[in-house]
């Protein structure tokens, strides 16, 4: 009785290096994917402490700003936060709170807006102190603690506002909630994954030298170029790599401000392929690099320095 030739048990040695190939290659995959998971924890960490922000710290500066205008002006003072705060793009330490003081119902509302700044100026330096407090072209700004306050006087008009124009003589209009409508809108398009994105650019952001930093208001602007047609991933990891590759080369062309306050979002940084562009483009791509350097390297501790 014989057997049947040969047997499955046996394999050649193409066979062997074969399945170690495919083992190998599952081991580098699990790998692989704990390591995401672990940017992503990191990140997932770094935006709930972004999310802690200081909002008892910010209504306590309106309160004290209310207060003592309505104890020097005859009529109602009304206060409306603008800023990162109203579109929730806020992080401590970086991004601008604006208060939009609305005048149609006091004493003020009849001077130019250079008038109301020099006089927000003088009533409000006694409580802040001289060291905390500035004029600046559309605003009276106030230092406290790690909070940077802008207070912008305002006249409401329909649905919009009226705020300085440059030259501070006269009142330009503006439509704030325009923006904010159409961050939100880009928003929701990004699985709710954008704001969330711009908060932890801004962190990353707020690591740097102030001359090197965008402001908030571009921030949210340049991200939203950046996800226009955006098909990758949409883990937090990818997101934020995008952002960061995409914005070193958008931020070297000005984009045109939604909301009405000036041409442009981001004429701090002048002409298209201005000096100033070049060198913040620069700087994030560098951010960008190292991000790579972290996915190449497997290194979790790069992007703990990164975020």
């Amino acid at each position: 009785m014989g057997g049947s030739g040969g047997s499955s048990f046996f394999y050649g040695e193409k066979d062997i290096e074969s399945i170690w190939d495919k083992i190998k290659a599952g081991e580098e995959l699990e790998k692989k994917q704990v390591y995401s998971q672990q940017e992503n924890d990191l990140l997932k960490n770094k935006l709930g402490t972004i999310n802690q922000r200081d909002i008892e710290g910010i209504n306590n500066i309106a309160d004290r700003i209310k207060f003592i205008l309505n104890e020097e002006t005859e009529g109602t003072i009304n206060l409306n936060f603008g800023g990162s705060i109203s579109k929730h793009t806020y992080i401590d330490g970086f991004s601008d709170v604006d208060i939009l003081l609305l005048l149609q119902k006091t004493e003020l509302k009849n001077l130019s807006p250079k008038e109301v700044k020099d006089y927000l100026f003088d009533i409000l330096k006694p409580e802040f102190g001289e060291e905390n407090i500035r004029k600046g072209n559309l605003a009276i700004t106030i230092q406290s603690g790690e909070i940077e306050t802008q207070i912008l006087p305002a006249l409401k008009f329909g649905d919009h506002y009226k705020i300085s124009d440059e030259g501070g003589n006269s009142w330009a209009l503006i439509k704030p909630k325009e923006f904010a409508s159409h961050l939100s809108s880009e928003n929701e398009k990004l699985s709710f994954k954008l704001v969330p994105i711009i908060k932890l650019a801004k962190a990353v952001m707020s690591q740097l030298p102030e001359s090197k930093r965008l402001s908030g208001y571009h921030t949210e602007s340049l991200a939203i170029e950046a996800f226009k047609n955006y098909k990758g991933e949409s883990n937090y990891k990818d997101l934020l790599m995008h952002f960061f590759k995409e914005s070193a080369t958008k931020v070297l062309k000005p984009i045109k401000d939604k909301s009405g306050q000036s041409i442009h979002v981001d004429t701090y940084l002048g002409k298209e392929n201005s000096i100033n562009r070049k060198k913040i483009g620069h700087t994030l791509e560098n951010i960008y690099k190292k991000m790579v350097l972290a996915e190449d390297t497997k290194q979790l501790l790069y992007w703990e320095e990164i975020v």
